[in-house]
C-alpha cells in the first residue's frame, strides 16, 4: 500500500557509525554505504465508507467466508446450511437485503438453472449447432433460394427454440408482460415436452404479416402475370416435379392420374 523513496548518498573516509547499546557501551562500526529514505507515499486509494468499492469487498468478502463455512460443515459431515441471522453478526455494516440476495446465490434453483444451460449447450454441440438464438435466422432463411439450405436453417431454428434459455425466457416474459401486449405462445408444437401433445409449446408464435403486406405480394404475382398455385403464392412454372406432385396431391388428386401427367400439364 505504501512505498517511500530512496537515495543514496556518498561516504566520506573518515564517516564511521558510533553504535550506543543499552547498557552504555559505545563501539564504532565502519559504514559501507548510506541511503536516506524519505516520507511514506500511498500507492493505493483507501475506499470511501460509502463507496461501490466498499460495497464490492464486503459482497466478495461474504462470499468467502460462506464458501468456508460450507466447507467447514462437509467435512464434519453436516449438511451446508448458514441462516441470515448468523451473517447479520459477523457483517454488521452489511445490509440485510444484500446479504438475503446473496444467499440466493447458493439456492439449489441457480444450480439447476445453471446446469440446465449445460444440458442445452451440449445438445446443441452434439447436433453442431454452434449458435445460440434464432433471431435473424427465418429472415436469412427465407431469402435463400436453396431449398435445402433452407431447409437445414429451418431444423436449426426449430432446435434453438426449444432450448431451456429460450423457453424459459419466452414464458418469463410472456408471464410478466401485460395483459394487452402479452406475447402468445404457440401451446402446440415443437416446443411440447412430452412430444405427443401432452404438454405446452412455449415456442412463440410467428408474428402475422400485415394485410397490406398480403395484398401488395399478390399485386406483384398478378404483375408478372405468371400462374400461381391457389392459395398460396408459388408461381407454377418454378415448382419441381416432385413439389407439383405434392401439390397436386394436395388437392386429392389420384397418383395414377398424376403418373400420366406430363411436366406442362403439372405445371
Amino acid at each position: 500500500m505504501y512505498r517511500a523513496p530512496i537515495h543514496p548518498h556518498k561516504l566520506s573516509s573518515t564517516n564511521y557509525l558510533l553504535i550506543r547499546s543499552s547498557k552504555g557501551k559505545l563501539s564504532l562500526r565502519r559504514i559501507d554505504r548510506i541511503y536516506v529514505v524519505g516520507q511514506q507515499e500511498p500507492h493505493m486509494e483507501v475506499m470511501s465508507p460509502v463507496s461501490k468499492g466498499v460495497q464490492m469487498y464486503n459482497m466478495n468478502r461474504l462470499m468467502v467466508f460462506m464458501y468456508h463455512e460450507f466447507r467447514a460443515l462437509q467435512k464434519r459431515g453436516l449438511t451446508p446450511a448458514i441462516h441470515a441471522n448468523e451473517l447479520s453478526t459477523q457483517f454488521a455494516n452489511v445490509a440485510e437485503v444484500s446479504l438475503r440476495k446473496r444467499l440466493k446465490l447458493f439456492c439449489d434453483f441457480q444450480v439447476c438453472a445453471f446446469e440446465s444451460m449445460l444440458a442445452g449447450m451440449y445438445r446443441l454441440k452434439r447436433l453442431g449447432i454452434s449458435m445460440t438464438h434464432p433471431s435473424g435466422l427465418s429472415s436469412a432463411m427465407n431469402q435463400h433460394p436453396d431449398e435445402a439450405i433452407a431447409l437445414a436453417a429451418s431444423h436449426i431454428e426449430r432446435e434453438l427454440q426449444i432450448t431451456p434459455w429460450n423457453l424459459s425466457s419466452n414464458f418469463v416474459a410472456c408471464t410478466n408482460q401485460d395483459r394487452g401486449n402479452i406475447e402468445r405462445l404457440e401451446i402446440t408444437g415443437v416446443g411440447d415436452p412430452s412430444g405427443r401433445g401432452l404438454g405446452f409449446s412455449y415456442v412463440p408464435t410467428a408474428p402475422k404479416a400485415p394485410v397490406s403486406n398480403v395484398i401488395a405480394k399478390k399485386k406483384v404475382a398478378i404483375n408478372r402475370g405468371g400462374s400461381t398455385v391457389t392459395r398460396t403464392d408459388a408461381d407454377l412454372h418454378r415448382l419441381s416435379l416432385d413439389v407439383a406432385r405434392e401439390v397436386l396431391i394436395k388437392f386429392n388428386v389420384p397418383e395414377e392420374q398424376i403418373a400420366k401427367l406430363t411436366r406442362w400439364v403439372k405445371g
